[in-house]
């Protein structure tokens, strides 16, 4: 009985560390205690001023001693994460992926729908607005050769009540299609302009998809700016 009750006490005991032969060892089992988990979903958004807002409202009261992360993804899509706890979990807090307008590069487009879209999808410049004119003026004819010579194509045009003229549209053109956070400059690209026999148009992309290495970086220069005190205070990391 006494014998036992002894052995009660040491078990209870704080634990003996000791080393050996260069190694640690306890004479009593360790558990480690985890933190509590609050579960908090991942906040699914559009934007990227939704991210700012949250990392300077702090909603959740989460402790600003351990930084946010931001990781661009991609072109559409920016996730905000805590920094790896000791047990190397990471805090999913938001994910943000932008909503853009839809354009079929490399399909085929008559007129009307291409000229719709040209409006609605790009953004309005002087190349947008020549290229509006070329296609506003585009005539059927089965008297007048479409010359291709695989660069530059030649298109019949109105120029008046009744002569005609043609029209060289050279390639490939620079646009910018809406295909990133609203936010942010809309990326530049080269784009290859055809049509076809029925004057059916499409564009092709031609630069490789270096607009979205650029689209990254705006996005990147777009955080560097709303988030220039946190990022200085090191309590923000912008990732990409």
């Amino acid at each position: 009985m006494i014998k036992a009750a002894i052995n009660r006490i040491l078990e209870i005991g704080a634990p003996s560390i000791n080393e050996i032969e260069g190694r640690t060892y306890s004479d009593k089992g360790l558990i480690l205690i985890d933190e509590p988990i609050y579960n908090r979903a991942c906040i699914n958004t559009h934007t990227l001023c939704s991210i700012v807002d949250f990392i300077k409202e702090n909603p959740d009261k989460l402790n600003k001693v351990e930084p946010f992360i931001i990781h661009v993804v991609d072109h559409k899509k920016v996730e905000l994460f805590k920094v790896a706890d000791r047990k190397g979990d990471r805090e999913h807090l938001i994910s943000a992926s932008a909503d853009t307008p839809r354009f079929d590069f490399g399909n085929n487009y008559d007129r009307e729908t291409f000229n719709i879209k040209l409006q609605s999808v790009f953004i309005r410049d002087e190349n947008t607005e020549a290229l509006l004119k070329v296609i506003g003026n585009m005539k059927v004819d089965e008297g007048v050769e479409v010359k291709d010579d695989g660069c530059t194509q030649s298109v019949v045009t109105k120029t008046g009540a009744v002569s005609l003229a043609k029209v060289d549209i050279p390639n490939p053109l620079e646009l910018r299609p809406y295909r990133t956070f609203l936010e942010v400059i809309q990326p530049e690209s080269s784009f290859i302009f055809r049509f076809d026999e029925r004057l059916n148009i499409s564009l092709h992309e031609a630069d490789g998809g270096k607009w979205k290495n650029n689209a990254r970086e705006n996005i990147v220069d777009y955080f560097n700016k709303q988030l220039e005190t946190e990022i200085k205070e090191n309590s923000v990391t912008v990732l990409y």
